[in-house]
């Protein structure tokens, strides 16, 4: 054979054997071996979701590890007790008006059970914002499961309305007890509206950067944090920082990771959905002019009215005042006591305040006027008045006030039907009906001034009703006397109604028809007198009731009737105010 053809046969005797003999090969050798590689690739498939069910449980157990952590205590009746008391506290910190009552506790298996707390009352909307925010950022396994509120009562302002929840809080088995739910601490002194600092171990008061402290009803944020206590901001989420008290209950709000890196404002604010919205116009209230009477004190609450309250408190500072005088910031009182050699005067009391929303700076300043004590009104003495049936009697009455001077006010308090007073001036006026039974009245007059406090004075008086007999009274002659060695002039008024005659002379007073009155001067033809303090003119042949009343000095006698011409008569022997027979 040629050496080609040897080739060819030998290759062909290779497959021949190859094709007969692979499946011999193949199980003596190679099955063996894939085997072997499937056997180790099913052991790293199990190594491998070996590892994974490893990671996966040591996540469970970190994830359940922070639930026992964040939730509540183990024993599900402490767990409710302590979540309703908590739940109870935070909406009266934040102004709701509700009542905590527990619900159902729903165990899961021997893992875990979540205890439910309603609650229900009243609120603002701000007051629900509030409570919501704090609840959403403390660090608690918890959510609310039911929330319904009904339709606003008001279209306008921040009304209440009923607000009905229920809080669902979650505990671990076997997780620690605690009492109370979050740690507390009492404070053992005083702790000032602008101290800044507590001293509390952190192995008893575990307070991170960022967390809430809730101290009475004040908020406050912990901006720094040391083994022997920590540093607050105080006044912290619309609160305002005050001074508390010893004994006052301190409490961790330990807050989420999220919730702690976040400023007090980062939760923006959302305007009420149930009311109208509204424009705030910020002003001062309490805040106003004052008198003050010496050797008493000024207190005042001045108040910043009308603002967002939900985006914090306004800060008020005393901007200026009179020595003495202070403004505490924490409780907004201001008071003074001005020194007791003071001068009596005006002085100025400025406050500025600075609102966070609507953003606005106020600026206000009130007047206190300091003034001696006040006394009483001070009456002129008024002297028993006659009038006539059917006259009208005008009788001024004058009080005088150290402090008020002229500013009094005037009424009747007792008197006739239909008198009246001038409540500026003072002066009693009263028509006397004819009809009104002769005799005397006694009237009170009040006379009161604006001072602090007000006070007034009391005037009685008589006024005696005379039935009216002038008209039978007339003047007749006009003559001269001779008085206890003095001469002096004289005139006659005759009662033609009982045919008798009165002497009257200068400076005397005389009665006649039931009119007093006392005679100023007498001329040769007239008389005037005063009555009631008012000037009154007669001239001879006129009765008593014809004579005018002059206001200034008496104008020159008129020209006498003709009987006045006639020769003066004899000097009579009866005295002044002697009523005599008629001749």
């Amino acid at each position: 054979m040629k050496r080609n053809e040897k080739i060819l046969a030998s290759a062909l005797g290779l497959v021949v054997v190859g094709y007969f003999g692979w499946p011999m090969i193949d199980s003596i050798f190679l099955a063996p071996v894939r085997t072997l590689q499937e056997r180790a690739d099913t052991l790293q498939a199990d190594v491998t979701k070996a590892g994974d069910q490893k990671v996966r449980l040591m996540v469970a157990e970190r994830q359940l590890d922070t639930w026992t952590r964040q939730g509540l205590p183990g024993d599900p009746l402490d767990a409710q007790r302590l979540y309703q008391q908590w739940l109870s506290d935070l909406a009266s910190a934040t102004g709701l008006k509700v009542t905590a009552s527990p619900l159902r506790r729903a165990p899961s298996g021997s893992i875990y059970t979540t205890v439910s707390v309603e609650l229900k009352g009243t609120g603002r909307f701000s007051q629900l914002q509030t409570f919501l925010r704090r609840f959403h950022e403390v660090d608690l396994l918890h959510r609310i499961s039911h929330f319904k509120i009904p339709s606003s009562p008001a279209a306008e302002g921040d009304p209440e309305f009923p607000i009905e929840l229920t809080a669902e809080g979650m505990n671990v088995a076997g997780a620690p007890a605690r009492n109370p739910l979050f740690p507390q601490h009492d404070l053992k002194e005083s702790l000032p509206a602008d101290g800044k600092t507590l001293t509390i171990a952190k192995k008893e008061f575990p307070a991170r950067v960022g967390d809430l402290v809730r101290i009475g009803k004040e908020i406050a944020g912990v901006v720094d944090v040391s083994d022997g206590g920590f540093t607050m901001k105080r006044g912290f989420d619309g609160t305002a920082a005050v001074e508390h008290p010893a004994g006052t209950t301190v409490e961790l709000l330990p807050l989420k990771k999220e919730a702690r890196t976040e400023s007090d404002s980062a939760f923006a604010k959302i305007d009420n959905p149930f009311v109208k919205p509204r424009r705030y116009e910020p002003t001062f209230d309490g805040f106003a002019d004052q008198k003050l009477e010496r050797g008493k004190s000024l207190q005042l609450s001045p108040k910043v009215a009308d603002y967002d309250r939900a985006a914090g408190t306004p800060k008020v500072e005393l901007a200026s005042g009179p020595d003495g005088l202070k403004f505490d910031a924490a409780s907004g009182e201001l008071s003074w006591t001005p020194a007791a050699d003071l001068p009596a005067g005006d002085y100025k009391v400025s406050l500025v305040a600075d609102v966070p929303s609507p953003q606005k700076r106020l600026e206000k300043t009130i007047t206190v006027s300091v003034i001696d004590p006040n006394t009483p009104p001070t009456f002129e003495p008024v002297a028993e008045t006659e009038v006539f049936l059917g006259e009208t009697l005008k009788l001024p009455t004058k009080a005088s006030d150290a402090q008020d001077g002229s500013s009094l006010s005037y009424k009747v308090e007792q008197g006739p039907e239909g008198a009246t007073i001038d409540p500026a001036k003072g002066e009693f006026v009263w028509s006397v009906p004819k009809t009104f039974a002769p005799g005397e009245v006694s009237v009170t007059v009040v006379a009161a001034d604006k001072g602090t406090p007000p006070l007034e004075a009391k005037q009685t008086f008589t006024v005696k009703v005379q039935e009216d007999l002038r008209p039978f009274v007339y003047m007749t002659h006009t003559g001269s006397d001779t008085v206890q060695g003095k001469q002096t002039w004289k005139a006659w008024l005759t009662d033609r109604s009982s045919g008798r005659t009165l002497y009257i002379y200068e400076g005397k007073q005389f009665e006649a028809a039931g009119l007093t009155a006392t005679v100023k001067e007498i001329g040769d033809d007239f008389v005037t007198f005063e009555r009631n303090k008012e000037l009154w003119k007669i001239v001879l042949g006129q009765n008593l009731k014809d004579a005018k009343k002059v206001s200034g000095p008496v104008a020159e006698a008129s020209q006498a009737p003709a009987e006045a011409e006639k020769p003066e008569p004899p000097r009579p022997t009866t005295a002044a105010n002697e009523i005599a027979p008629a001749s």
